[in-house]
């Protein structure tokens, strides 16, 4: 995982994704490497420069973010002038196209030092005649993947979840209500989900947009075992009086 230095947004584009040698892109136009393809998107972003972006997106992003509307929604994520930060892995690869598939994940430092994720891509670099060419395959927010981990729990998808797993999603993330996967866990009184959590080490004592944990969740459903196991993780019955 290569760890970017923190950096205010219109630094980003100039500085986003180092490669692992340290050397910085400068161009924007490079799509040999997943650091200079989002890069690319980001430049294309910062100057709202719709064709550059469709150039750059594809499949579910570029119906998502090729349009207008999207356009603006990538460009408000990106003002605020908060520090930046940003992280990229390989997660994968499919021997059918040769093509290594990288996480990148962006997000906000919040003045406590916590980072706080507002997009998420991963990006696609078959090679080509010889030659790579990195694409992003998919753009989603936190929130977005926050809420699709929560509907293959409810809905008992468990290749959607194993897949997940081996993509090194956030856990501990929340949907637009504040809703985390345990959180939705609990609601649904999936006991081997919450237990698959709890082993991943999420956040016990999360909080939704109303203030309620977990284990709140839980004592009200009258759901006592599930109740016990986030109390043996650390859930704390404190939290129900603040």
């Amino acid at each position: 995982m290569k760890t970017i230095t923190t950096m205010p947004p219109s630094l980003l584009a100039l500085a986003l994704l180092a490669t692992a040698t340290g050397v910085l892109f400068s161009g924007c136009t490079d799509s040999s490497t997943p650091q200079g393809v989002i890069e690319t998107a980001y430049l294309a972003v910062a100057k709202s420069n719709l064709p550059a972006l469709r150039n750059t997106l594809t499949l579910d992003s570029l119906e998502r973010y090729g349009t207008e509307a999207g356009l603006q929604a990538l460009h408000a994520g990106l003002a605020g002038g908060k520090p930046m930060i940003g992280h990229i892995s390989l997660i994968g690869y499919d021997s059918e196209t040769s093509a290594d598939i990288h996480r990148v994940e962006i997000g906000r430092k919040l003045p406590s030092g916590t980072i706080q994720p507002f997009l998420i891509d991963r990006v696609r670099c078959p090679k080509i005649s010889g030659h790579t060419m990195c694409l992003i395959e998919e753009i989603r927010t936190a929130e977005e993947e926050a809420q699709a981990i929560i509907d293959a729990i409810i809905n008992e998808d468990i290749a959607t979840f194993a897949r997940m797993l081996t993509d090194e999603v956030d856990f501990d993330g929340h949907n637009a209500d504040g809703i985390t996967p345990l959180m939705a866990a609990v609601d649904s009184g999936h006991g081997e989900f919450t237990r698959i959590l709890l082993n991943l080490k999420v956040e016990v004592n999360a909080q939704d947009n109303g203030g309620r944990t977990a284990l709140m969740r839980a004592e009200a459903r009258g759901d006592t075992v599930i109740a016990q196991l986030l109390r043996d993780a650390g859930a704390h019955d404190q939290l129900k009086q603040q």
